[in-house]
């Protein structure tokens, strides 16, 4: 996809592009339930101008997003900014939407686009994106990961979003990315220009740290007439109600984190028919794979070593040869834990899937 545009004011990369355009086409044709042809209602928090069409025509007059989102069937469109353009409501994010103003209204799309890294307290800015996103709904969120300390408060730490999602029992919709270049004067911003979107090839969540990361090591050293500025954004669909979860829960044993995020890592990483799975090895990784089973209430029906017999948790422990005869008919996931060492994906006869428990789902 094309995406390149020269700006002189920052300020003006919150916007709704073409790249927009993209993502809620993906909402809409990956979401079974199809809620935008329903009239439902969108909330913004920021008063987001329509910066681009879809075919790329780029617009130099104040648009409100609102155009846009008209298109895709939404009857109801509400913003949220201080600066008062758009007709938006001059709330303070930083505060509590219901206890400070009252506002309890819910919708079936909530973004926050290059606003969110302005606000100091993160768990009320979540908090009311949460409260404001109808079970069903999705959130939409853009904010730097790499760079920008000149341009917010924040730069974000992508697994820290992904197990935002997961504490909270929200879907995994997808991911784009791109690098500004920014040019700077004198401790000013000037000029700055965006390159292409790139968006992440899979949309399942446990793909999502591993092509981030394979994205950046590929464009990170790629500076061109600045400094460059890495823009996340992630889509999550809510799935249930249920107060905001902070996704970092300190002081705690990991076996307490990977049950507060059991749940999500489930929904987002799992086969949908999963009930019953293999744990490979017996050692401390195996142990956390057999406590994350154990609180999503899957059944193990064996370890798997190559050199330990007998049982562990009252579960046989058997050979590969044994699984493959006996077992595997009876699983459909056979799991390993944590950073276990040890390599069974290509083994001759092995039919199930393998998945790899990722402490960057939970930590």
């Amino acid at each position: 996809m094309s995406f390149n545009l020269r700006i002189l004011i920052l300020g003006n990369i919150m916007g709704f592009y073409k790249v927009d355009y993209e993502i809620l086409d993906h909402i809409y044709n990956s979401d079974d339930n199809k809620k935008f042809s329903a009239g439902g209602g969108i909330l913004e928090f920021g008063a987001q101008d329509l910066k681009q069409r879809r075919n790329g025509e780029v617009l130099q007059e104040r648009i409100s997003a609102k155009e846009a989102y008209l298109d895709y069937g939404f009857s109801e469109y509400k913003c949220i900014d201080m600066e008062g353009g758009h007709d938006s409501l001059k709330f303070d994010l930083g505060l509590s939407l219901k206890r400070h103003y009252g506002f309890n209204e819910v919708f079936d799309l909530v973004t926050i686009k290059e606003i969110g890294h302005w606000i100091f307290d993160q768990k009320i800015l979540w908090e009311n994106i949460h409260d404001a996103c109808k079970v069903g709904g999705h959130i939409i969120w853009r904010s730097p990961v790499v760079g920008g300390f000149s341009a917010g408060c924040f730069a974000y730490m992508p697994n820290k979003m992904l197990q935002l999602a997961f504490c909270n029992d929200y879907i995994y919709k997808g991911a784009w990315i791109y690098r500004e270049n920014t040019c700077i004067t004198n401790g000013q911003y000037g000029s700055w220009s965006q390159e292409p979107y790139y968006r992440f090839e899979s949309f399942e969540a446990k793909d999502f740290l591993i092509l981030l990361d394979d994205y950046m090591q590929k464009n990170l050293w790629l500076q061109k007439d600045g400094k460059p500025i890495y823009r996340l954004t992630m889509v999550y669909k809510k799935t249930k109600e249920g107060t905001f979860k902070v996704p970092y829960f300190p002081y705690a044993s990991s076996m307490e984190v990977i049950k507060r995020n059991t749940s999500g890592v489930l929904k987002n990483c799992f086969p949908k028919d999963v009930r019953k799975v293999a744990i490979f090895g017996t050692k401390e990784a195996s142990k956390i794979a057999y406590n994350f089973c154990k609180a999503a209430n899957l059944e193990v029906v064996c370890f798997i070593d190559d050199f330990e017999s007998g049982e562990s948790f009252k579960i046989p422990v058997v050979s590969f040869d044994c699984f493959l005869n006996e077992y595997q008919n009876k699983c459909n996931v056979l799991l390993k834990g944590p950073c276990q060492s040890g390599d069974i994906e290509k083994r001759s006869g092995l039919e199930v899937e393998v998945l790899q428990l990722d402490m960057k789902w939970f930590v």
